[in-house]
């Protein structure tokens, strides 16, 4: 492949292109309160820290403390550990410790045992820290073993209140439940992995098993009214004795059982019929089409509208403003956001004049860029003996994006990213102020988003100019893989003057090798496999018309150097018989089922092959 032009901008290293380094402890400098757990480990931290994620610490804090309030925590000089207060917790440090490193920015491994977060989120439920819920609920949704244990990721949803885990794990979960028998083996009679498996109760299972046979009966239903539409499709079939339609309610009730909550995939039937000669005279190749759609549309849309079982445990309340009756206290946490704290040392004052009030300590921790701030000083005069301790710095950034970038940084929910844009406004922040804790997880996201294809060259100037390999990787299969740099809008764009004439040519070759790859490859798969004659057993008309070999190799070579999704190629079937008639469909979609396989691992490869030379 053409090897990379050199940038025509520096290309300094990110922190996520670091090396990795043993996972560091949560910084303890200035730490004003200790935590001693039950194997006698005492873990110190800062109140602050704890208060903002926490309302049942921050009650221990306030009981442990004699109504004291929160300490800033900016100050290095902090009194010895004897002299420190003290909460005590029934949990080990085991658990507490990754619990605790969850409320600071620092890096920490991805935790892939179901057991340590089920674990992890019996105590962050114990402690209503709502952060630690979601970030752990984001790690299961995503997480490879959804698919391989439905059962332990049900119960950690139904009992954690995790909608969005429930809903992710529905369709695996639903697969199972088929019958009494076996709903009562899988969820009754055999041990679970975590003690949530155990605790479900039948009323947790029993929606599921109910929706299970209620999707079975309407599918079938839906199924019978969907052959007889076909039935009247004017489509020349002569739906004599060997009609494909005969056998089909009979495979679709075994797939159904098997997974009644996936749509049917129109090649894994053909594939469970290849061994029937029979079926090699049927011609209605629309009217095969039309009932595996019209099944699929109606599996999608139950799905779509299961109501998740409530959970066993209610979520985390929104914190409300405590009411001090006894004594007035202006150092509660008592605040709408996390950043009009009272108490807080420091302002960080944006573009647009908006101002949060935060704490040293936590941005200390976070980015030495906002340490070297702190000792430069504060060019805001001040008015007042309150204001003379508060700091104001001011920043470049707007208020959506540092109040996105404050929320990554502090032990409070996080923001949901809805658009490329914000997406690449808040990791810029994280690189300017090299906040190492925050930049590798968006570096992740921007890595694998589809948002990406929105504006690929965008991105791939944004990974250019921040060295951020897997991003550029990712930028540049949108721009190979699709017909991007053909359209218009692609010279038009705004970045498009920036882009260094060797980037472009470099670009523009490696889009033409893709090409040529992808259109040599589909025609070696034509010639070699599809249509060729038939070994054994069957008749030997069975082969396609030369006019089907023609359209159906033409128009997948087009859909995939369009960029069309794989998954979206079964549509294309009902393109070409519509413009080319009638033809056997089991040897089309046995052909066409080997070309889908084939294309998915060559796809694979040449995105491995463009990340490694970005």
């Amino acid at each position: 492949m053409p090897q990379p032009p050199p940038s025509r901008v520096p290309r300094p290293v990110a922190a996520a292109a670091a090396a990795p380094v043993p996972q560091p402890e949560w910084p303890t400098e200035g730490a004003d309160i200790i935590i001693r757990c039950s194997d006698n480990v005492d873990l110190k931290t800062h109140k602050a820290s704890l208060e903002l994620a926490s309302e049942v610490f921050e009650d221990m804090i306030y009981l442990s403390s004699r109504k004291s309030s929160r300490h800033p925590s900016s100050s290095i000089e902090k009194p010895s550990s004897e002299k420190l207060p003290i909460i005590t917790v029934d949990d080990n440090s085991t658990v507490m410790r990754p619990l605790i490193r969850y409320l600071y920015p620092v890096p920490r491994e991805p935790t892939k045992s179901t057991t340590r977060l089920a674990s992890l989120l019996q105590v962050a439920h114990k402690y209503k820290i709502a952060t630690v819920i979601e970030r752990l609920a984001d790690v299961l949704e995503r997480s490879p073993l959804l698919s391989k244990s439905p059962r332990t990721f049900y119960a950690l949803a139904m009992r954690y209140d995790m909608p969005e885990v429930a809903k992710a794990v529905y369709p695996y979960i639903l697969s199972t439940a088929v019958d009494e028998h076996t709903l009562t083996k899988n969820f009754f009679l055999t041990p679970g992995k975590i003690r949530e498996e155990d605790e479900l109760r039948i009323q947790d299972l029993s929606p599921i098993f109910k929706a299970a046979a209620e999707l079975r009966r309407s599918v079938t239903k839906k199924a019978d009214e969907c052959w007889k539409e076909a039935d009247t499709m004017e489509d020349g079939c002569v739906h004599d004795e060997d009609c494909w339609m005969r056998d089909f309610k009979t495979t679709l009730d075994e797939m159904l059982k098997a997974n009644p909550a996936s749509p049917i995939d129109i090649v894994q039937i053909a594939r469970k019929w290849k061994d029937r000669p029979t079926h090699y005279k049927c011609r209605s190749v629309e009217g095969y089409l039309y009932v595996v759609d019209c099944v699929n549309a109606h599996i999608t849309q139950l799905v779509q509208n299961f109501k998740i079982p409530r959970a066993t445990q209610s979520a985390i309340p929104k914190r409300k403003a405590s009411k001090d009756s006894e004594e007035e206290s202006t150092t509660t946490i008592t605040s709408l956001t996390p950043f009009d704290c009272q108490d807080a040392d420091l302002i960080i004052k944006t573009s647009d004049g908006t101002e949060f009030r935060v704490f040293k300590y936590i941005l200390r921790f976070a980015s030495p860029v906002f340490h070297s701030m702190f000792e430069i000083g504060d060019r805001h005069p001040v008015n007042t003996e309150v204001a003379a301790v508060v700091q104001t710095v001011d920043v470049t950034e707007t208020a959506p994006v540092m109040e996105a970038l404050l929320r990554y940084i502090y032990p409070v929910p996080r923001p949901k990213i809805q658009t490329l844009r914000e997406l690449l406004s808040l990791l810029e922040a994280a690189i300017k102020y090299d906040i190492t804790s925050v930049v590798p997880e968006l570096v992740d996201v921007l890595s694998t988003t589809p948002m990406v294809a929105e504006d690929p060259i965008s991105v791939w100037m944004f990974a250019s100019r921040h060295g951020l390999k897997p991003v550029k990787g990712h930028a540049l299969w949108n721009l190979v893989s699709t017909n991007a740099t053909t359209l218009p809008s692609f010279f038009a764009h705004k970045e498009f003057r920036n882009l260094h004439p060797q980037q472009l040519q470099w670009i523009f070759a490696l889009r033409t090798r893709y090409v040529a790859q992808i259109t040599e490859f589909i025609n070696a798969i034509i010639k070699g496999y599809s249509f060729s004659a038939p070994k054994s057993g069957y008749d030997a008309d069975w082969k396609m018309q030369p006019e089907w070999v023609t359209s159906l190799q033409s128009t997948f070579t087009q859909a995939v150097l369009s960029g069309r999704p794989i998954s979206d190629f079964d549509a294309l079937l009902s393109d070409i018989s519509k413009a080319n008639g009638h033809v056997r469909p089991i040897p089309l979609l046995l052909s066409f089922g080997h070309m889908r396989d084939l294309m998915i691992q060559l796809m694979a490869q040449l995105h491995k092959q463009l990340e490694t030379i970005v």
